[in-house]
């Protein structure tokens, strides 16, 4: 992560970094992996692969950086899911 290339004062200002740069990454693939079960990451694969492409952080990082220009449909989960996720 690159820690011994910089200088930091206190333990406890190292420590709240590490935990800010934890909590980032895993909002980043909650993200993705929110892309992936709503059908977003068809965009990055090719047509003939089942698989996938990118790891669900690097979709999360996509996703993020694209929010801003996003159709407004591709925001919104499809009507029964938001049913089936609050009964």
């Amino acid at each position: 992560m690159g820690l011994s290339a910089i200088a930091i004062g206190t333990c406890e200002r190292r420590d709240r970094l590490l935990l800010l740069s934890a909590f980032a990454m895993a909002l980043l693939t909650l993200l993705g992996a929110t892309g992936e079960a709503t059908g977003l990451d068809r965009k990055f694969r090719a047509d003939t692969r089942k698989t996938r492409e990118y790891s669900l952080f690097r979709q999360g990082i996509i996703y993020y950086g694209a929010l801003a220009n996003m159709r407004e449909e591709w925001l919104r989960p499809p009507h029964g899911e938001v049913r089936r996720a609050h009964p």
